[in-house]
């Protein structure tokens, strides 16, 4: 023990003067156990070789193990496992016994410990006192989060919820209840007292919880039918009407699982399958309809909804392949207009390409028939200036013109003998 006038106001070697402090602090931000648990890492970590000395000591692996020891006066005394050595000095007996717990290789030396950590009795007192006024103050006050809310009970009558300060749906919902109208509603965070063994705190997380329906049958506006699973976030909003109404989160679940179905089917119904399929934007606004609708109906339940989504669409097992056939004759129907399609402007093609061909068949033949008009004029012209010049010559040639047009070398002509042809021929002239 550490004897002297100075040794009566310092604070014991073994405890760090910091660790008051610590411990409170602690116990505002994380609470009496987890404070606790906190004192004692620290307490160890600070005497970690005192400890050491007490509890690992190398011990010999023989049979019969002996521990020397000096006693005051400096002289060895061998002591066994449980074994009392007693002594006589100056007619007071002292006893010096020393019991040792053997694992292994760690011997347990409990005499040790009155060596390593001690102080006297003011200390001791002030240290006691200390620790009580830290279970007082534990007693007196609670801590709220961010993520928590709170129901603060006075003799099992509720007076006092905590909620965030953003929360806005807390003072919509306290009037939904009469009897709530006297309830005092705290938006704030932190430290809070409270009075001992007359006040209890039952708090409630303000965090999201995801509720999972199972699959359910739905039919769209077109009468498809679909197994459709869907989720949604909600959150206690008024931890009062929550306990009052709910008392947890499992029946919580339960009751929007017999709300949330109806108002989703009811929007579903209307849907025709393919926008309930494919349409996502329409989808979400139907959704977000059936979000307002369902929490004005749980409103006195002290939760509010967040979210609602279509987690899964699947077909029924009994309509797969009836589906699949009614795609397939979809698909076939589809592909027939398509080739109709195909044929009928197919046939305007072939239709105004025949019209633009004798368009210009007749064109042709009209610019042919011109040309072919104003040669023979030409031609006709020309035959009359001939005649003009020599009608004799002329008629003579056109004579010949048609008899090398109409006789061959098969041809016999029988001519009269006045004939001018003849003549010419037979006289030469």
């Amino acid at each position: 023990m550490v004897k002297g006038s100075k040794s009566n106001s310092k604070f014991p070697e073994f405890i760090p003067k910091y660790l008051p402090v610590l411990f409170v602090c602690a116990i505002i931000f994380l609470g009496f156990i987890k404070s606790l648990i906190l004192l004692l890492l620290v307490l160890l970590i600070h005497n970690r070789k005192e400890i050491g000395k007490i509890f690992f000591k190398t011990v010999n692996n023989s049979t019969e193990q002996t521990d020397e020891h000096v006693d005051k006066n400096n002289k060895p005394i061998t002591n066994t496992l449980h074994h009392k050595n007693q002594q006589k000095q100056g007619g007071n007996i002292v006893s010096n016994a020393k019991s040792e717990t053997k694992l292994g290789r760690l011997n347990i030396d409990f005499s040790q410990i009155g060596n390593h950590f001690h102080f006297d009795k003011k200390t001791l007192s002030t240290v006691l006192v200390v620790f009580g006024l830290i279970i007082i103050f534990n007693l007196c006050t609670f801590t709220v989060d961010e993520s928590t809310t709170v129901v603060v009970k006075t003799l099992g009558n509720m007076n006092k919820v905590i909620v965030s300060k953003d929360n806005a749906a807390v003072d919509i919902q306290n009037a939904l209840k009469p009897d709530f109208k006297d309830l005092e509603i705290v938006k704030d965070k932190g430290l809070f007292f409270k009075i001992p063994f007359l006040q209890d705190i039952n708090p409630y997380t303000s965090k999201l919880i995801t509720y999972e329906s199972t699959e359910e049958l739905v039919t769209t506006g077109d009468k498809r039918q679909y197994m459709v699973k869907f989720f949604a976030q909600y959150k206690v909003t008024h931890p009062g009407l929550f306990e009052v109404s709910m008392g947890g989160f499992s029946k919580a679940n339960a009751t929007l699982d017999n709300l949330i179905y109806p108002v989703i089917i009811k929007k579903i119904n209307k849907l025709p399958s393919e926008e309930f399929l494919t349409n996502k934007e329409r989808l979400y606004k139907e959704l977000e309809e059936s979000k307002e609708e369902l929490n004005e109906k749980i409103a006195l339940y002290g939760i509010e909804v967040d979210d609602i989504e279509i987690h899964r669409t699947l077909l029924p097992p009994a309509n797969i392949a009836s589906t699949y056939d009614k795609m397939i004759k979809e698909r076939q129907a589809i592909a027939q207009q398509i080739r109709s399609e195909g044929d009928e402007e197919y046939n305007k093609v072939v239709a105004a390409t025949d019209r633009e061909k004798k368009d210009l068949i007749g064109a042709a033949i009209e610019e042919s028939e011109r040309v072919r008009g104003e040669a023979d004029a030409e031609a006709l012209k020309i035959y009359s200036e001939a005649f003009s010049k020599d009608p004799e010559f002329y008629e003579f040639l056109r004579t010949l013109k048609t008899y090398e047009n109409s006789i061959d070398s098969d041809t016999t002509i029988y001519l009269d003998k006045n004939n001018e042809i003849l003549r010419i021929f037979s006289s030469g002239k």
